[in-house]
């Protein structure tokens, strides 16, 4: 959705081409082999998006800054959406730190793609996973996680889960008890 809403109207706002009003800017009608309205034959179509995107046909190759911005955008975005769920799960007043984790997990993402650029040889598949999960995991326990446990509203989930289980085996108790009751 913040592909769509956020990252794609910036990054073509930032490149030279610019769409006119009321054509889409990011999306490229791809047809699969299917029947052309207009002259009704069946014709095959690429499915490169440079190919297909007449729009655009250097979208692919948008300057770098353009595209760190439009990521950071994003993030950010994602980081305030996220920060107005946290207000209402934890029923307190916005406390910053879920933003700044996706803003510092934007600029993780620039930093990875300006080193990939950098230094095209790939690090090793298990050391990338392992680099990438620490990261995650570090930041999750520095600022995602702690407005929610701050609050107490992780306790709470536990406890509606506990119950809707507790529920569920009731339920399911109670059904098993009249199958075995059912004659022969």
């Amino acid at each position: 959705m913040l592909r769509e809403t956020v990252y794609v109207p910036i990054l073509h706002f930032l490149s030279a081409e610019r769409p006119e009003h009321g054509t889409s800017s990011h999306s490229c009608n791809f047809k699969k082999g299917g029947m052309d309205a207009k002259e009704g034959t069946q014709e095959k179509v690429e499915t490169n998006s440079a190919a297909c995107c007449k729009e655009f046909p250097n979208a692919g190759r948008a300057l770098l800054h353009a595209r760190a911005v439009a990521m950071l955008a994003a993030f950010i975005v994602s980081g305030l959406f996220h920060e107005l769920i946290f207000c209402c799960i934890t029923q307190r007043s916005a406390t910053w730190e879920v933003t700044m984790f996706f803003i510092i997990h934007g600029f993780a993402n620039v930093f990875e793609v300006f080193l990939r650029r950098k230094f095209p040889r790939k690090l090793p598949r298990p050391i990338a996973i392992v680099c990438t999960l620490s990261f995650l995991y570090v930041t999750a326990l520095w600022l995602f996680m702690p407005p929610i446990t701050r609050s107490g509203a992780d306790l709470r989930i536990q406890a509606e889960f506990r119950y809707a289980q507790n529920r569920v085996v009731d339920l399911f108790s109670r059904y098993q008890g009249k199958v075995n009751d059912v004659p022969s």
